[in-house]
């Protein structure tokens, strides 16, 4: 595997122009700056506590969802347990009327 990093013995290669070499030198100084390190560290904080405070929020809102589904099926079995005993417990399926099964009784 060669080493790319170290490989400056092209012949091809023209050196840097002084331009070039004042742009590099003003984007390291930038780049290792106190004050854009801390700048670009407190960014990324916020970034990161913005996506973990969305993904918490999305989590919440799926539980109670969820929740509300199933107290939603809960209370809707609990109903129909409640109308069938009021029909006295018949299990015909609702192909008789009330009527016509108190008059059977």
């Amino acid at each position: 595997m060669s080493d790319n990093h170290n490989n400056h013995k092209n012949s091809d290669s023209q050196p840097l122009s002084e331009e070039t070499r004042e742009d590099l030198r003003r984007m390291t100084l930038g780049l290792t700056d106190q004050k854009t390190i801390d700048t670009l560290t407190r960014v990324g904080m916020m970034a990161k506590n913005k996506r973990e405070s969305s993904r918490a929020h999305r989590e919440q809102a799926a539980a109670r969802a969820e929740a509300e589904k199933e107290a939603t099926a809960k209370k809707k079995d609990t109903l129909v347990e409640e109308t069938a005993n009021e029909d006295g417990g018949a299990q015909d399926g609702g192909t008789k009327s009330c009527k016509e099964s108190n008059k059977q009784t």
